[in-house]
């Protein structure tokens, strides 16, 4: 049986919003990041990227990580957006860089929105010929003549209810 690789040297809990909250931090090393770097768990789970892959903070980005956790209290998640699975939408195809935007291209969601641990809604989406989270800022869905039977419904739906509403 292989050991576990797992070693958390540093750990604390803090109180927020009068609630604990358990941080772990391991070597980045230990899962092939950067020498230097953590690999962070929140009550006992890995604080991730959206798509899932490992994040590694180095020591700025563990203070501002830590500062945003005690500065933030009771948190209102932002609303779900308008956004179903099926969806055809024009999103913007990212840059080469991880910051760098392209241009607005027209896609397929392939998911409902996630909530991810930055407090950002994520959504699958498909477009030029790859598939990525994109945040449902950067995702525009078309009107609801050029949707397909389901998410067409969806829309429809949601403008009864909102018409109900006011």
């Amino acid at each position: 049986m292989r050991p576990d690789p797992r070693r958390f040297p540093v750990s604390c809990v803090l109180r927020v919003d009068g609630k604990p909250v358990r941080i772990q931090l391991s070597p980045a090393e230990i899962y092939g990041g950067p020498e230097g770097a953590w690999r962070v768990r929140v009550n006992r789970r890995w604080h991730d990227g959206v798509d899932g892959a490992p994040l590694y903070m180095d020591r700025a980005r563990l203070a501002e990580f830590m500062a945003g956790l005690l500065a933030a209290g009771p948190l209102e998640p932002t609303p779900r957006p308008e956004i179903c699975a099926d969806m055809r939408v024009r999103v913007w195809l990212p840059g080469e860089g991880e910051l760098d935007v392209g241009e607005p291209v027209m896609g397929w969601t392939y998911s409902e929105p996630i909530l991810a641990n930055d407090g950002c809604w994520y959504v699958l989406v498909s477009a030029a010929g790859r598939r990525w989270h994109a945040r449902c800022e950067d995702v525009t869905p078309l009107p609801a003549k050029y949707q397909a039977g389901r998410p067409r419904q969806w829309m429809k739906n949601r403008e009864a209810q909102y018409d109900h509403e006011h």
